[in-house]
Parts: structure tokens; C-alpha cells; sequence
């Protein structure tokens, strides 16, 4: 039989305004991955809390191979038992076997579980007190939507499902307190249910009515005042006729003569007069163009962008535009300025339509419907259609599509099979992949040198809100455009970074730019809590992918700069088909994870560094390996290329794995593997001279000699190609030191004692030492001519040419 554990041990899960873990002082706040949480919940809202493997894995990763679906449940599972260890508990709270996963069920609590029972024991009450008690402690647990931030469709049918009992149960409270007369208590009860569901104009009038009941009526103005401002922004349309006409009646009670107020306490069958009929909620048949919300933010940059989209819109052929983007990377803005264009020129009906409310694929018709002012019937599509196809071009707006896909494109497909004279444009974080769709990717703004480059004036115009002194200077500017650069000119993330500025300096957030996703956040109100942070943003689309999808991100991430399809298979991937990465990247491209830059592909640093975070240690390090041999592997294999008629080639080949190049030799130094990493550099060493890479070579190679682990023999390489390197920048006196400290370290017998022999000659006459040149010459001479090393053989015969010169001055050339 299961101990219950003492309550210092047992775990607390906060379910409603996003995701807690808490026992005693530990918290977890993030799981490894969003189903990961997702799976947790499950395991915790649903007593007995205790269920078949083979049920876990259909549920949760239904659309894999049954194999798969079991391998990802023990992966999620391991991840669980990891994140779920807390000192003092003496019992796992996960407890697993071949067959079942459950929950401890003493282990645990959760604000759900407590929300539940009390609504369950007030509905099982005859005591009007213990109802109310019971009703008052559920409403006051539900502190925000049910796992907030989270999309699995289990979660929306719950978080609906939870939203509706809280509503049913401030009806309760509402109803109980009117009857006690006490109108204050349902005065707060209705705004709680005005909270929830802020667009219910019902909700709005019984509140309203109350505060007139009670000779408020320039409460119940303001309350309805702040109501229609709201619903405006949102619903981009003008209030029901209901709500005008009852703040008519609050201003007319405002102007007319104090009443006395009702004190009585009303007996349980009174109730708060009603509205008079004029008032009655009704909806109009014919659709309102909506309106859109305000801009109060400068446009940058864009122009080619909106002059293809307008091209597009105005196409007949064309149905739907879909501007798709990374979250924060300007999709709402652009269909902004889109819409604004059209407005001014009046050729298209537009109604705009937030779907941010629409938390499932079967409400999408409900929400157009909305948005257009019309009822709700039992047929919304032939509705829409005989509306829609009434209009003069109409172009129906739609933000935010990416959480209704991929149900939501079907439907939507059917509306405009229906209503062939409807356009649509809109915004989503992933294509609908709808044949009748044109896919407009919105990229992040370019970062030039530029003054005038947009990124770099989004910053500025968005600083200066911040700190009304801000300027630009000759001194800033690097730093700025820098940082610019580093945030990959992504809009939100350049906004979230100037409104940082009363507390971070520029140069200071550069300083911290591998922490960027630590700080880019604001607690701004005007924007919406899902655009405050940028890694909600990042969680949000990360949970949008399938499962390989989300697996290839993490391990493409330890990938910098431009990489191919093969080559991402070979480091990332070697068992798996070339097909199946395809595949994986196509859907990484759509959601705007990766950039496709002709046959190779590109990683936002940004979605870099997050995608990293989600990595364990013990992966991330296993791919960095992998770098790193590959690296050394190509470098061996195409070392000879350097001196052949391919150099172009070669150049090209290490001009475009630059990135990776730099990558493996940082990974291999940070390891302490100073001996490969020399290596590295020495079979690539045409390259840092040619391109030319003076400066990071030879920092680089400084550190490295200094190192303890470094051998006697890649001493000698390493100074070997720092000579080289010198000699090309004409630094002759700190090449020559180098050459006395190779030939000194080199004994007579290594391979390269030829070469520590030529630079010391070679650099000696440079700087005209004869009597060193004469000391080390015979000895040089000695190598030549050599059959091993043609290289050698030809910088010797070179040199000869100067201190034996030859009597026939061609044939030596030749």
C-alpha cells in the first residue's frame, strides 16, 4: 500500500494561467518540450491518474509508426522522471512499468483538481452558505486559461470546457448574491465574468443594469464606455445597436434628478428590472465592414513586398495570399499597411478578422461570421457564402491562422469553394497548404551599413519612444548596427530590445547577446502577452511542428551559417534517408525556422540559440564531435586541392562552410583539443592567407602555442604557420623570433626541420642578417634538391636564385 507523503513533499501543479511545477522550494517552470508539459498535465487532470502506455503514445503521437510512438512516450517519460526529482520525497511521483504510467496519488495537488471539487461539492450542497463557500473558493483558483501557451487539442477542449464551468459558476455566485441583496458581491461576481469572457454583451448589460438599479448610472457609462472601446480594437466593428442605447439610458439617468436608492432587501424571488425591449440584443443581417485596428507605429522598409502582395490581391486568379513569417517578424504589421493601401484606394470591401479567439478549426465560420456582424445559425458556411458573395470584392483579412491548421485550411477551402467572389489575405506562422494559396514569405529587415537600412531605423524610431534623448552617433552607430545584425532584424525582437533601454545600454545588450532570449521581454500592456517575450514566441511555433520536425531543429542547431541538405544529413542525421530530412526541412522552411538561400539552408541566430537550449548536454556535444571530425575529415581529404589548378574551387568550397570551419576549430580549442585544432588549421592554412584571415589565424594560433596540452611536434606546426602568416604581412622581426623558437623545438630528424631552416634563412636575408643567413645556409642547401616535398624544393630553389645566383638567370627561372 502506497505512505501518503508529508505536504512539504508533495508536488503543487499550477494549471490555470500557463504551466508550475512546485514542491517545497523547487519549481519548474519549462519541461524539456511543450507535449512533454502537455503529457504531464494529462497525467494529472484525469484521476485515476493512471493509464495504458499503448493509450499515452496513440494519443500523444498518434500520426507516427506505433515503434515511434512508444519511443517518444519513453523519451518524454525519462524527461519527466528527471525534471520530477525533489529532495525529501520518498516516493517517485511518476511510477512507471512495461505496461502503465501513473502518478503517485498522494504525491500531488493541483489548482484544477481543487477547482473541480469544489465546484463538485457545491453542486451536491442543500446549504445555500457551503454553495456559496464552495463556488467562491473554485472561481477564485481559476487564475487564467487552463495550460495558457499550450495548444494540443485536449488542452483547447479542456480550457474551453473549464472557462464555461467558471462562468457557470460566477452565474451561480451572481444569482445568490442578488437574492441575499448583495449587489456589491454581484457586482464583482459579473465583473469576474466580464474578465472572462470580455466580448459577451449580456454579461455587460446585467452589470450595467445592476449599477442603474443602484443609481450608478455614471458607473454603469464608464463600465460600458471601457467595453465598447475594447470591443472595437478587437472586433475592428462598431458595438450592437443594445449597448448604444444603453449607454443612452445611462447618460439620460446621468442628466435627470437623483433618485432615491432602494435599500430594501429584496425577497430570493425579486430580480433586477429588466432592459426594456428596445434594448434587446439583436445582430444585423448584412454584414459591417469591420474596422481596422489602429496603427500607431511607423512602417520601415517592405516596399517591394507590398507592391507584390498588392499585385497579387488585385489578380483575379488569385484566392488566397498567405504572409507567413517567423512569430515577431512583422506578418500583422505588413497586412496592416497592406490593408490601410487598399482603404484609401476603395476597391476592395475589407473586413478584418482576428483569430486569436478562435480557439478551435470548427469555430474558424463563427469567427468570419463575427467579425462581419452577422448571427449565429446552424449553417455558418451557407451564410457566409450568400453574405460574402452579395459584396462588391470582398477581402476578408485573417490574423493569426497558424493554431487553427491543419483542420482550419480545410474549412476555409470550403468557404471560398463556396464564395468564389471572396479574396483572402492573411497571416500565419505556417503555409495552409491550399493549392489556391500564393505563399508570401516575410523575411526579417535587412541590416546594412546604411543609416537608412529599416532595421536599423525600426531601432531608433522605437529607442526614441523609450528615451526621448536618444540619438544616433558616430560613436553608437557600429554598436547599434551591430546589434541590429546579432537580433537578425527581426521587428519584435528589435522593439523588445529598445524598450530595454531605460535599464540595458547597447553596448551592454551586445555584450549579452548569447543570453539575448533572457532579456528580450517587456511588461508593456498595448502588447499581447504572447508577443512580450520572444521565446513564448519561439514555444508557440516550436509546438506547431510534428515531433521529427521538432527533433531536426534541436539537432540542426549546432549547425552555424549556410549548410546543405547532404551535409545536414551526413552530421545531423546519418540514419536516416536523405528524403526524410527533406521532408523535415521543408516543414522547418514553411514555419520560417530555417531560411532556404538556393541549395542551401540558414538558422536565425535567434532560433539558434533557443533551438540549442533544448538540446541536452549529452546530444549537443555528440553533434559537436560530429562537427568537428567532419571538419578534419574534408580538410585532410582536400588539403592537396590547395595546390592544384582546383584552388578555385577549393577557395569556393571553404568560402561557403566559412561558418562551420570557424565552428569546429572554436569547439575544438574550448575541448582542449589544441592538437587537432592545429591540424585544422594547418591543412586549411592557403585559405587564411588567401582570403585573407590574417588576424583571427594568428590570435588564434597564439593561443594555442601558449597551451599546456599542445604536443612538441604541433608546436612546431602551429609556429610554422604563424611564420607564414607574418611573412605575409610583411611582420618580419616576429616571424623571425618564431623561426629561431621552430628550429630550436624541431630535432633534425622531424619532417619539417627543412622548412624551420628556410624561414630562418629566408627571414634573416629579408632583414639583411647576413651572418645568420651564413650560419643556417649549407644546412638548408642540404635539403635540396627533395624528392618528398616539392614545395620545399621550389621556396629553396627560390631562394638559391639570391644567394647562388645563377649564370643563366632563364634556365634557373624555368
Amino acid at each position: 500500500m502506497l505512505s501518503t507523503p508529508p505536504e512539504t513533499s508533495r508536488w503543487y501543479f499550477r494549471l490555470f494561467g500557463g504551466f508550475e511545477a512546485r514542491c517545497g522550494m523547487q519549481v519548474v517552470a519549462r519541461m524539456r518540450t511543450a507535449k512533454t508539459a502537455s503529457l504531464l498535465a494529462y497525467l494529472v487532470v484525469h484521476p485515476p491518474h493512471r493509464f495504458a502506455r499503448e493509450a499515452l503514445a496513440d494519443r500523444f503521437w498518434g500520426e507516427l509508426p506505433p515503434e515511434r510512438a512508444r519511443n517518444n512516450l519513453s523519451v518524454a517519460l525519462n524527461a519527466l522522471r528527471h525534471a520530477l526529482v525533489a529532495p525529501h520525497t520518498p516516493t517517485p511521483l511518476l511510477q512507471t512499468d512495461a505496461h502503465a504510467v501513473a502518478l503517485h496519488p498522494d504525491g500531488f495537488s493541483a489548482d484544477v483538481l481543487e477547482f473541480e471539487r469544489a465546484l463538485d461539492v457545491a453542486a451536491q450542497a442543500s446549504d445555500p452558505a457551503t454553495q456559496y463557500q464552495q463556488l467562491t473558493q473554485a472561481v477564485n483558483l481559476y487564475q487564467g486559461e487552463f495550460m495558457a501557451g499550450y495548444y494540443d487539442d485536449w488542452i483547447l477542449q479542456k480550457a474551453a470546457e473549464l472557462q464555461t464551468r467558471c462562468l457557470h459558476a460566477l452565474e451561480q455566485l451572481t444569482q445568490m448574491s442578488e437574492e441575499r441583496g448583495d449587489l456589491a458581491s454581484a457586482q464583482q461576481w459579473l465583473h469576474r465574468a466580464l474578465e472572462l469572457a470580455p466580448l459577451d454583451s449580456e454579461i455587460l448589460c446585467r452589470l450595467a443594469t445592476l449599477y442603474l438599479h443602484q443609481g450608478q448610472a455614471d458607473v454603469a457609462w464608464q463600465v460600458c464606455a471601457g467595453w465598447v472601446d475594447y470591443y472595437q480594437r478587437v472586433q475592428n466593428r462598431p458595438p450592437p445597436s443594445a449597448i448604444a442605447q444603453l449607454m443612452d439610458c445611462c447618460r439620460s439617468q446621468m442628466r435627470a434628478p437623483a433618485r432615491p436608492t432602494q435599500t430594501r432587501r429584496r425577497a430570493r424571488a425579486d430580480k433586477p428590472p429588466s432592459l426594456p425591449v428596445a434594448l434587446s440584443l439583436e445582430t444585423p443581417q448584412t454584414p459591417t465592414p469591420a474596422l481596422m485596428p489602429a496603427v500607431r507605429t511607423r512602417f520601415f522598409g517592405r516596399a517591394a513586398e507590398v507592391e507584390r502582395i498588392l499585385t497579387l490581391l488585385r489578380d483575379p486568379a488569385v484566392a488566397c495570399v498567405t504572409l507567413t513569417g517567423l512569430g515577431g517578424v512583422g506578418k500583422t504589421r505588413l497586412a496592416l499597411e497592406i490593408a490601410s493601401r487598399l482603404q484609401t484606394e476603395g476597391e476592395f470591401t475589407l473586413f478584418w478578422i482576428p483569430l486569436l479567439t478562435a480557439a478551435h478549426p470548427n469555430q474558424l465560420l463563427g469567427a468570419i461570421a463575427e467579425a462581419l456582424g452577422l448571427p449565429r445559425v446552424s449553417d455558418p458556411l451557407a451564410q457566409l457564402a450568400a453574405c460574402l458573395n452579395a459584396q462588391s470584392n470582398p477581402l476578408l483579412i485573417m490574423d493569426n491562422f497558424e493554431h487553427l491548421l491543419p483542420e482550419g485550411a480545410i474549412v476555409l477551402a470550403d468557404l471560398l469553394q463556396a464564395a468564389p467572389a471572396v479574396r483572402c489575405l492573411i497571416t500565419s506562422r505556417l503555409p495552409l497548404q491550399l493549392s489556391m494559396e500564393h505563399v508570401q514569405p516575410v523575411s526579417p529587415l535587412t541590416c546594412t551599413e546604411s543609416r537608412e537600412c529599416p532595421a536599423l531605423q525600426l531601432f531608433v524610431d522605437r529607442a526614441q519612444q523609450v528615451a526621448h534623448d536618444f540619438r544616433l552617433t558616430e560613436q553608437n552607430l557600429p554598436i547599434i548596427q551591430s546589434l541590429c545584425r546579432q537580433l537578425d532584424g527581426i521587428p519584435l525582437a528589435l522593439e523588445l530590445a529598445a524598450a530595454r533601454l531605460n535599464v540595458l545600454s547597447p553596448r551592454q545588450m551586445l555584450a549579452n547577446i548569447s543570453e539575448r532570449l533572457d532579456w528580450l521581454k517587456t511588461h508593456r500592456h498595448d502588447l499581447s502577452e504572447r508577443h512580450r517575450e520572444l521565446r513564448l514566441i519561439l514555444d508557440a511555433t516550436f509546438a506547431l511542428l510534428s515531433s521529427d520536425a521538432q527533433r531536426a531543429l534541436q539537432r540542426l542547431s549546432v549547425l552555424p551559417g549556410a549548410w546543405s541538405l547532404p551535409l545536414a544529413q551526413t552530421l545531423c542525421f546519418p540514419d536516416r534517408s536523405l528524403n526524410a530530412v527533406a521532408e523535415w526541412l521543408q516543414e522547418l522552411s514553411g514555419a520560417s525556422l530555417i531560411v532556404s538561400q538556393g541549395a542551401n539552408f540558414e538558422m536565425l541566430e535567434v532560433v539558434r540559440e533557443y533551438a540549442q537550449s533544448r538540446l541536452s548536454k549529452s546530444e549537443r556535444e555528440a553533434l559537436r564531435s560530429a562537427l568537428c571530425q567532419w571538419a578534419l575529415q574534408t580538410a585532410r581529404a582536400r588539403r592537396a586541392e590547395a595546390y592544384t589548378p582546383q584552388l578555385r574551387d577549393w577557395l569556393d568550397f571553404w568560402d561557403e562552410a566559412r561558418p562551420l570551419l570557424f565552428e569546429a576549430l572554436t569547439l575544438l580549442e574550448q575541448r582542449g583539443e589544441v592538437n587537432a585544432c592545429v591540424e585544422l588549421m594547418e591543412a586549411t592554412a592557403r585559405y587564411w592567407s588567401m582570403r585573407p584571415l590574417h588576424a583571427d589565424a594568428l590570435a588564434r594560433l597564439t593561443r594555442l602555442t601558449a597551451h599546456p596540452a599542445l604536443t612538441p611536434d604541433a608546436q612546431v606546426r602551429a609556429r610554422l604557420l604563424s611564420i607564414r602568416l607574418l611573412f605575409d604581412i610583411e611582420r618580419h622581426p616576429e616571424a623571425l623570433a618564431l623561426a629561431q623558437q621552430a628550429f630550436e623545438l624541431c630535432p633534425d630528424e622531424h619532417p619539417l626541420r627543412g622548412w624551420t631552416l628556410y624561414w630562418l634563412v629566408q627571414l634573416a636575408f629579408t632583414l639583411r642578417q647576413m651572418p645568420l643567413v651564413e650560419q643556417h645556409w649549407e644546412a638548408l642547401r642540404a635539403f635540396y634538391p627533395s624528392k618528398t616535398d616539392s614545395l620545399l624544393h621550389s621556396a629553396i630553389h627560390y631562394l638559391m636564385g639570391y644567394l647562388e645566383p645563377p649564370a643563366d638567370t632563364v634556365a634557373w627561372r624555368e
